[in-house]
């Protein structure tokens, strides 16, 4: 599998003020970035709104789904510090619904130990 890019592995989407504080919106299993409907464009008045379908959901590209990769919230924490990098988003405050809130946690962590600009 080659590197990680948001074009080629899930489907996102960016609302709201360019100019704006960044604010991801991930959200649980059995989910999709739909699940945001009633939330994104309120928080999108005064925000840069990213939304996304995590591998294995929505939209997202089915054969990225990779059993090894997805066996812990890790995988799905490095696709979010991908999708970050990919879309070079800097102090983003991060919301996850369910277990996405986990997975913002490990993100965060994993991202301590990421080279400066990755």
């Amino acid at each position: 599998m080659g590197p990680w890019t948001c074009e080629s592995r899930t489907t996102w989407s960016i609302i709201g003020d360019p100019a704006g504080p960044v604010v991801v919106l991930a959200h649980g299993f059995g989910y999709d970035q739909n699940f945001w409907r009633l939330v994104a464009p309120v928080l999108a008045r005064d925000h840069r709104v990213v939304l996304f379908d995590h591998v294995g959901a929505g939209r997202s590209d089915p054969s990225a789904w990779d059993p090894g990769r997805y066996a812990s919230l890790h995988g799905h924490a490095e696709d979010v510090l991908d999708l970050c990098t990919g879309l070079d988003l800097h102090e983003v405050v991060f919301v996850g619904h369910s277990v996405s809130a986990m997975i913002g946690c490990c993100a965060g962590r994993q991202s301590l130990s990421r080279p400066a600009g990755n």
